[in-house]
């Protein structure tokens, strides 16, 4: 089944679909973050991703389950993965830390962001 992601009533498209890993639904984190309004930087030598979103600073290393907001650490219940050269995170967990409400319909596969 496709998973379908929509924020604030648009469907947002990937280059490597969203996918269910270790019970997660997880997205590419440029993807969201952009979709979202976030800027996105990768520090290749770090193997880090720096987002800035409305005063907020994410920044994770990839392949770790930790996620700095403000440089508070936070542990997501499963660490990002890369994927066809992507890096996949939790969508629920990124969405919230940038304060998006976030639903799920079984029924139709598709995850219901809303950030007001």
């Amino acid at each position: 089944d496709v998973i379908k992601v929509v924020v604030n009533g648009n469907r947002v498209m990937f280059d490597v679909p969203p996918m269910i890993i270790d019970d997660r639904t997880m997205v590419p984190m440029r993807a969201i973050f952009e979709a979202l309004g976030a800027t996105v930087e990768y520090d290749e030598e770090a193997n880090t991703i720096t987002s800035d979103f409305n005063g907020k600073r994410i920044t994770h290393t990839i392949g770790e389950n930790i996620i700095y907001v403000n440089e508070t650490p936070f542990e997501m219940d499963v660490p990002s993965r890369v994927i066809e050269g992507r890096t996949l995170v939790p969508v629920r967990f990124i969405s919230e830390a940038l304060g998006a409400q976030v639903g799920w319909n079984e029924e139709t596969k598709t995850v219901s962001i809303t950030l007001n």
